[in-house]
């Protein structure tokens, strides 16, 4: 499958995408929105999400692919600064399930240490259906 995310092009398999079942991620590329997926000029899926939080968990995806029980796929490196986004990208993706986060606050997620404060990062946007998620234009796809 070749994407546009936020304006960079990535070659993908579908299998890779849709490793974690029951994610919107997982349901998007399924094929069965096929048609009402949104596309580029040139026929490529568009996703209008940022392409930063993307390489991090398509990496992730494809090491998750090849992971053994004894070699678990390393979570994402996120950059404190960009923890919050990040986050909210994987609820908005379905994959908060999927990701092993150990050692990072209350089921998983980070919480972050800001100079004389604690911040507890929030869930994002994960609610709704696929047509609020604005991902590729499929609507009903959650």
């Amino acid at each position: 499958v070749t994407l546009n995310v936020g304006g960079r092009t990535y070659t993908v398999k579908r299998e890779t995408l849709c490793l974690c079942e029951g994610s919107f991620l997982a349901e998007l590329f399924s094929g069965r929105w096929e048609r009402s997926l949104r596309r580029d000029s040139s026929g490529s899926i568009f996703l209008d999400i940022d392409p930063a939080v993307f390489e991090l968990l398509l990496a992730w995806l494809r090491d998750k692919k090849i992971e053994t029980p004894e070699r678990r796929a390393p979570p994402p490196n996120v950059q404190k600064e960009d923890l919050q986004h990040f986050q909210a990208v994987v609820d908005y993706m379905g994959l908060r399930p999927f990701l092993d986060l150990p050692g990072l606050g209350p089921d998983g997620w980070a919480a972050v240490n800001r100079p004389q404060a604690m911040l507890t990062l929030g869930t994002g946007p994960a609610a709704a259906g696929a047509d609020s998620k604005g991902l590729g234009g499929a609507s009903g796809a959650a």
